[in-house]
Parts: structure tokens; sequence; C-alpha cells
């Protein structure tokens, strides 16, 4: 008989071979996912009730809502669903689960799994080590028999969060010439202006977005608040063709009162551009504008409508026209996502050349979109030291704010405070809405590294503030972002998922597409120090999503680790270590995501049992580590390169990992970051020595792991402490450390490992086997030790007290 497969969109599930595929690729299911999916399939023709479900994903009942509603939420992920959308899982209330996805049945067209990627060419000191599933294939590279690998899970989530703080405040090239009036947003009138239509010829095709742009500026200059044009332009590339859903996106994401569209045309008499302001109330208002000169006619057109809206337009801007029609063009350029036309059109204009300050500016915010943060900082400086004291002051302003965001990708967040706040001291005292916003927001971020969170929020705070009243919900959402990054810093996951669920349905609305995927980042590590594996995974598949559609390698190399990150939490080496050969991450600009990658490549080697690799991968990550932005995350690498030692009977090595003349510091009032795995590694260290005393370093870990609360803060305690409790025969602590993080065994391999480890040592069979079978089932391609895996002899007693 022919084995079976259903097909839904691009899935097969083949159920004699228990495997899931989307096209030629395997999807990852383990097994009560997959039987879930089974058998909602192969029932999809009525309502699978809740009870129903259970017995056949556990072959029993007394399993609750908490992990069925678990198991489902994994089950949808791994066929591209969630509980919002259910296009192929419906929940029925109070009572259970539906399959609703059309499906076709049919005989199994099995596809080979796409090859593996090449191996690397042998090297002394290979960047990836290749995961083992058992200890006989790791044997070459673990020297020590009784070493074991323990969590290091909170690894790097605040390294990628200082990522995401800087990337979040350093979109300073968005804001173009024209600053806003400070005006009541209350009482003001909103309107966003769409691309224009233009002629066809080469010569006027910049003028649809240059345009577009010209007028947005003007329209902002006279009072209204209007969104950025990148902003507008990224609604509606994901509204598609239609106009009616363009109209419905632009709506939800900005709610005005005006949509602006236009045409410009150029004759015998010149440029004449003729605009209509929409209302949904169906309200039309018309203006036109016509003159020899493209930006003087487009500026005539916005200037009559903002008459005809009730505002009065601003006075002529001074400076060259040609100058700044050279520069709309190249501002077409960029929105285009075309550099380097943007950079041919700013050096080879002959009006900018008169304008060389503006030049050097406009070329920076090249750069500075190419990645080149060298070659923008560089030009900034140059900038700023032909300005002088007495210079423009709004130029000097936006020079200031450019060059700090430049030094912050680079990892100097020092410098990049200082430009920020000399930045505030040089705006203008009247306008410079935005501009203050930018600076602000730019000095929030800049510090966080140094953990001057209270500061950091005043400033965040008060950017908020000024980036609403200048009409920027793209600035705004930015602002939301990094005060939830700046909780996940200060270790409050459960507090940043407010704040970065809000920013990232925001910035998905704007079709803010690279932001959002910041964004997304940040939502990776708050679900993973949650131990929200599920979850996790979920956020970092909507990063892996858009993946093609980015053009900046460094977030497809964010994109990238966060995929890797969850697959390693969930115990998937072998899927890890494939996406951390991508050759991309070796080209990593930024030395902070250059430093995750090599960490978790650490962390991986160290979970493989590969001493060694773990070892040398970790030395590099610290050897390499920024000056700023993640100093006190370190620690979590450290801690991996001090095992990883200890484990490879390199004892020498391991103790200069760790500062051990050093006094250990005070507990500060907020607990910081890197302060549980230093205490952690210090009682790690003195157990290897037999020091009596690690006793009491593993007490004062778990003290600081409880006043975070943070559960993957605490579950690496306990995977250590645990352990050490069983082997001095201390049974009530080792109950009471592994009643902690109890709860989350259900779901988290670490936290199932220790209670597999108390029972096994308790000799209590029933519990034993329970634990064994959660145990496996998280486990992946991770290693359970043998002696855990056979029944322990009963001991005398054991059973008499809880777990608790």
């Amino acid at each position: 008989m022919r084995s079976i497969e259903y097909r839904f969109g691009d899935f097969r599930l083949l159920p004699a071979s228990r495997e899931l595929w989307r096209g030629a690729d395997a999807v990852v299911a383990p097994r009560r996912v997959f039987d879930c999916l089974a058998y909602l399939i192969e029932h999809r023709d009525r309502a699978v009730g809740r009870d129903e479900l259970v017995a056949a994903v556990w072959g029993r009942v007394d399993v609750s809502d908490v992990q069925l509603g678990q198991i489902v939420v994994r089950a949808r992920r791994a066929v591209d669903d969630d509980g919002v959308a259910q296009q192929r899982i419906r929940t029925i209330q109070g009572f259970g689960y539906r399959w609703i996805a059309e499906t076709e049945v049919g005989e199994v067209s099995r596809l080979e799994p796409a090859p593996p990627p090449p191996a690397p060419a042998p090297s002394a000191e290979p960047a990836v080590p290749v995961p083992v599933a058992d200890a006989a294939a790791a044997a070459a590279d673990q020297p020590s028999t009784t070493a074991r690998p323990r969590p290091v899970r909170r690894v790097f989530a605040a390294v990628a969060v200082a990522l995401v703080l800087f990337a979040l405040g350093a979109t300073w090239w968005l804001r173009r010439d024209g600053a806003p009036a400070l005006f009541d947003p209350a009482a003001a009138a909103t309107a966003l202006v769409l691309p224009l239509e233009a002629g066809a010829r080469s010569s006027e095709g910049w003028v649809r977005l240059g345009g577009m742009d010209l007028i947005a500026d003007r329209l902002r200059s006279g009072g209204l608040a209007v969104p950025t044009s990148e902003s507008v332009l990224a609604v509606l590339q994901s509204a598609g063709e239609d106009r009616k859903a363009q109209t419905q996106a632009l709506q939800r994401a900005f709610g005005v009162r005006w949509i602006v569209r236009g045409t410009a045309s150029h004759g015998d008499g010149g440029w004449r551009f003729v605009l209509s302001a929409e209302a949904a109330d169906g309200a039309v208002v018309s203006a036109e504008g016509q003159r020899e000169d493209a930006v003087a006619a487009a500026r005539a057109a916005a200037d009559t409508l903002l008459a005809a809206l009730g505002h009065v337009a601003p006075g002529d801007a001074t400076g060259d026209g040609s100058a700044q029609e050279a520069w709309r063009r190249a501002r077409a350029a960029l929105l285009a996502n075309q550099n380097a036309a943007a950079r041919e059109i700013l050096s080879q204009s002959p009006a900018l050349a008169r304008m060389p300050l503006e030049r050097a500016y406009r070329l920076a915010q090249v750069d500075h979109r190419d990645g080149r943060y060298d070659s923008a900082a560089a030009g900034l400086s140059a900038v700023l030291a032909e300005l002088g004291p007495g210079g423009d002051a709004l130029l000097r302003t936006r020079v200031l704010i450019a060059r700090g965001a430049a030094s912050a990708r680079r990892g100097d967040f020092a410098a990049a405070l200082a430009d920020y706040d000399a930045a505030l001291a040089a705006a203008p005292a009247e306008g410079a809405v935005l501009e203050r916003g930018q600076a602000l927001s730019g000095r929030g971020s800049s510090l966080v590294p140094a953990h001057r969170y209270a500061d950091a929020l005043a400033a965040m705070g008060e950017a908020r503030a000024h980036l609403a009243a200048a009409g920027d919900r793209f600035g705004t959402a930015r602002v939301d972002a990094n005060l939830g990054m700046l909780e996940l810093y200060r270790g409050r996951p459960g507090a940043a998922l407010e704040y970065l669920d809000s920013a990232a349905d925001q910035l998905q609305a704007l079709g803010a597409l690279h932001e959002w995927q910041i964004t997304v980042t940040g939502l990776v590590q708050a679900r993973l120090a949650l131990l929200q594996h599920a979850e996790a995974q979920a956020a970092a598949d909507r990063g892996w999503a858009v993946r093609e559609r980015m053009t900046e390698p460094d977030q497809i190399v964010d994109i990238t680790l966060n995929r890797a990150q969850v697959l390693l939490a969930a115990g998937d080496l072998r899927g890890a270590e494939r996406l951390l050969a991508d050759p991309l991450i070796d080209r990593a600009v930024n030395p902070v995501l250059a430093t995750r990658a090599l960490a978790l490549q650490a962390d991986l080697a160290w979970q493989a049992g590969r001493w060694q690799s773990a070892a040398r991968l970790s030395e590099r990550a610290l050897a390499s580590w920024p000056p700023s932005g993640a100093d006190g995350e370190r620690d979590f690498v450290a801690l991996i390169a001090q095992r990883a030692l200890l484990a490879a009977g390199e004892r020498e090595r391991a103790a200069a990992v760790f500062d051990r003349t050093a006094a250990t510091p005070a507990a500060a009032a907020e607990p910081m970051p890197g302060q549980v795995p230093q205490r952690l590694a210090r009682a790690e260290w003195r157990q290897a020595l037999g020091d009596t005393a690690a006793g009491e370093d593993f007490r004062a870990a778990l003290q600081l792991a409880e006043r975070g609360g943070v559960p993957a803060d605490l579950a690496l305690v306990a995977s250590s402490y645990v352990p050490y409790l069983l082997e001095h025969g201390d049974l009530d602590g080792a109950r009471a450390v592994a009643g902690r993080v109890a709860p989350w065994a259900e779901r988290d391999f670490d936290c199932a490992l220790v209670q597999l480890r108390l029972f096994h040592a308790l000799g209590q069979g029933e519990a034993w086997a329970t634990a064994l079978r959660q145990t496996l089932d998280l486990a992946g391609q991770r290693l359970v030790p043998d002696g855990l895996r056979a029944a322990p002899p009963p001991v005398a007693g054991s059973g008499a007290a809880p777990i608790g």
C-alpha cells in the first residue's frame, strides 16, 4: 500500500514517515507538535474536542490547558499560522480546534532534502563547530568525561539589544531640509503626500518622488503634521496596487485628515504642478503652481494648497534653486534605494559645488545609507571644522546628530553621546522640533550601555514628545521600541514586551520594514529570557520571512542570528550550525553583531560537547569585545569560556578568564547585566578547586537571579546549583531550587533536566519516568546523560518530602 501525504499551501505532511515539508525544505516538528498537526488534518471534516486532542497527542487526559495551548501555538507556527490569522488551525471557543485549510490527499511525492552547505576548508581554528548528537562523536574534542553541558541561555540577549538600541536611535538621515515650526498638534490638520504622476522622460523621472518629498516638506513647514516620505512609500508598497486598499492602509497607518495627490508636467510654459487634497468625508481642495523651475513650481503649488487649508506659507527658502533641485533628485534616488545614483547626482551638481558644506553633509548621508560609517564620520567632522563656532546653527545641529549616529553604529557610545549633547546645545531656540527629538532619542540610546537608565528614560520620554509635536509617527514608534529595548537591557523582559509588541505593530503598519525587523530582534530576546521558546521562534520566523527583502547586510545577519539562537534554544544544533556557517556573517560591519555571532558559535560548540572549539570561539569573542555597548554581558561569554576550558582540562587558561583578585561587587539597588553569570562563574570556579566556599557563591548567584526574576537567569543558576547540592547530599536544598524552575519544565529543556536529575537522585521512579519523557521530548539534538536514562534504585524515605 502506498503512503499518503496531505498537501496544503506549499506544505506537505507525511504521516507514515512523520515528516513535514515546506517546498524542498524539511520543517522541524517535535513529536507532539507533529501528532497535533496530523490528528487535526486527519479529522479535518469536524471540530476536535480538547480532551480528544489531548488523548491523541499525550495518550492521557491529565494535561493542562496551558500545555495544550503551547503545543497548538507551536503547531500553528510550524505551518506558518498564528492565533490571530487562524488560517489553518481555528480555535472553537469552549470546545477545541479544527483544521480549516484547503487540503489535498495524494500519494507521497518525495523530494530529497537540500544538500547541506559544503564543509569549510580545514583550518587550525574552525569558525563554526560541527555539532554532534552523541558522546561517541564528541570524544575527539572531549578530554573530560565528567563535564556536562550546562545552559548559558541569556547568551547575548543584551548584546543583541545593544545593537538594536543604537540602530533604532540612528535613523537620522530621514530628516530633510526645512524645519517645521512649533505648533499645537491637536489643533493642526494632518496630511500626507503621495508620489506624483510625472512625465515619462528620464529627465523628469526624479519629480515623482523628489517632488513628493519637496511638497511634504513645504506643507510641514507651514504647520501641518506630515509623515515622512519613507513611511508613506513603505505603506504603499505593502498595500499593493489597488487604490482603495492603499487609501485604507494609509488611514490605518497615519489617521490623516488629507491625502494629497498630484501631477507634474513640463511644457513650453515651464513646469506645472497640480495638487488635490482629498478628505475621508469627500471634501476636495485643489491648488496648482507654474514656474520655469520645477522646484519653484512645486513650492508654489504647495503654498497655494497651504493657504486653501487655512495655513500661512513660510517665507521663501534662501539658497540656490538649482541646488535644491539637485538635492531633490538625490533624495528621489535615496527613496528608491539607488544610493550610487544619489552619490553621482550630488557629486556632479555645479550648483551644489558652490555649497560645499551642504554637499559634504548630503554625501555623508549616502555613506551612512551604504554602511560606510567611518567615511560618513570623517566627512561630517570635516564639515564641522569648516562651519566654525558662528556657522549655520541648524546645519551644525544636523551634522552633529549625523555624526552621533555614525559613532553609535560603530559601537562608540561615548562619542555618540557627546555629539547628541552638542546637537541639543547647538539647536536653534525656535523650531528644529524634529531635530531635538532625534538628538534626544539618540542621547537616550547612548546612555543605556553606561547603565544610566534613569537619564535614558528621561531623554526618550522628552524625545517622544518632540517627535509627536512634529507629527512624526515613525519617530514615536522608534522611541517606543527603544523604551522596550531599555526595559530588556535592564533585565525586565516582561515589561519590555508591552512596548515592543506595540512598536512592532506600529512599524509594521507604517511599512517600516528595517525598523520593524530590529524590533522583532528585541521580541526574540524578550521571549527567550522568559523561556517562551515557541513565541520566540514565531518572532524569529516573522523576521526570517522578510529576509530576502532586506538591503542592508548587517540586518540580514541579525535575522540569521535570531533564527540560529532560537534553534539553539530548541535543541536543533544542526539547523543552527547551518545558519551560523553563512559566509555573510563573517562580513558583518557592526562589531557588536560580529561579537554576537562568535558568541553564538561558542554556545553551539558548548552544547554540542566540543570543549576546545567552545573555548577558542569564546576567547575570540572576548578578545574582540566592543569597548562599550554590552560590557556587562561579556560575562555570559566568559562563563562559557571558563566552563569549556575546565571541561578540556585547561585550568590555567580558565583561571585567566575572570579577574580572581577583584573583590565581590556589592549588590546594586537594581540588578545589573552580567551579575548573575559572574557570580555563578565564581561559584563554579571554586567548585572546580574543591573550595567549600563555593556553596556561598551559588547561594549568592541564586539570590541575584531571584531579585531579577528573569526565568532564564533562574534556569541558568538552577542547572548548575542543583547538581552541586545533590553531589553534597543536600536533598532538601536541591528540592527547593529545582522547585523554583519546575513551572517551566514543560517547555524548557534545561528546567526539565533539573527535575530529571532531582527525581533520579531521590529514587522516585514514577516522577523520574515522567521527567525523562519530558526531557527527551524537549532535547532535540542535545545530550541526556546515559546515567539519567537508567531507572534509579529506590531511596528509602525519598518520597516523603514534596518538591518546593
